[in-house]
């Protein structure tokens, strides 16, 4: 495999394991923002009876779609580039989901307050972990993929492209 410099621009482009991608991040999604949810106590008082975590968690998993699109080939890689980018992937998508869902909610104000919000998993330690979790599964889930489809010569080498 060449260890071309400008490989890493080259995964953006396309990926031939997107769809797997993009149903992984809207699960992992999903249960990220559920867990969320319970630790920051939404549906938990009479105020906010609405905001159930079961609601939060799907309208998470919904915008987890389109960060799985976008950052699709940001994930499976071998070596140490493959392990930064998928890691930058993996911050980038609950931000990237929590803009777009809180922009349906609340135009400008919601894009901001939703990234924000979902950023938060990172202070607390179960959704943190759920999140961890979350992240080397997809990870190491598409990387053993695209290592056996590369070895059962199904596909041309570029499938690390």
């Amino acid at each position: 495999m060449p260890t071309d410099p400008s490989m890493p621009t080259k995964w953006l482009k396309r990926d031939r394991f997107r769809f797997f991608i993009f149903l992984e991040i809207a699960a992992a999604g999903f249960l990220v923002a559920f867990t969320l949810a319970h630790q920051l106590g939404f549906g938990s008082n009479e105020e906010d009876p609405n905001i159930a975590p079961m609601i939060v968690a799907a309208l998470a998993g919904a915008g987890g779609i389109v960060p799985g699109l976008l950052l699709s080939g940001w994930f499976g890689r071998p070596g140490r580039d493959g392990w930064v980018v998928a890691l930058i992937a993996a911050v980038l998508s609950p931000a990237m989901a929590g803009a777009i869902v809180g922009t349906f909610l609340s135009p400008l104000e919601g894009t901001v307050v939703g990234a924000v919000l979902a950023l938060s998993l990172f202070v607390h330690a179960k959704s943190f972990a759920v999140w961890l979790g979350c992240f080397l599964v997809i990870h190491l889930h598409l990387r053993f993929l695209r290592q056996r489809v590369f070895q059962e010569g199904r596909l041309a080498p570029d499938v690390f492209e």
